[in-house]
């Protein structure tokens, strides 16, 4: 990840101002953004930097990670697919009946598909 974050940082025509963080710093904290669910504003706490610079660090990072096209899941697809194969013995078909007391329906809920029955 570091290599490919420095050889993308070189590509840069302006050089600019040099960042707070180091690249090493600034992969760890795209990382812990996106395992630890924590918000912007608590990682920057943590950094001492600001929330918006947290936020376009983690932008910049998940964006050449993601062109780079070395750091990608398989497709939606794919893992279906997977999955279908590994599941394909079990069956998923369940029935359960949920009783709507505030508008006297009866929904009868096979799957994915749900069929209403008014009782009168």
């Amino acid at each position: 990840m570091v290599r490919t974050i420095k050889d993308k940082d070189k590509e840069k025509k302006k050089p600019g101002r040099k960042p707070k963080l180091i690249i090493e710093d600034q992969i760890l904290m795209t990382l812990q953004y996106l395992r630890e669910y924590r918000t912007y504003y608590h990682i920057g706490k943590d950094w001492k930097i600001s929330e918006s610079s947290v936020c376009r660090i983690v932008h910049k990072i998940e964006n050449i990670l993601i062109k780079s096209c070395q750091f990608r899941l398989p497709g939606k697809k794919k893992l279906w697919q997977s999955s279908i194969i590994s599941y394909s013995n079990r069956n998923f078909e369940k029935t359960s009946i949920i009783h709507a007391p505030y508008n006297n329906n009866l929904i009868l809920k096979i799957g994915r598909r749900i069929i209403n029955n008014v009782r009168k």
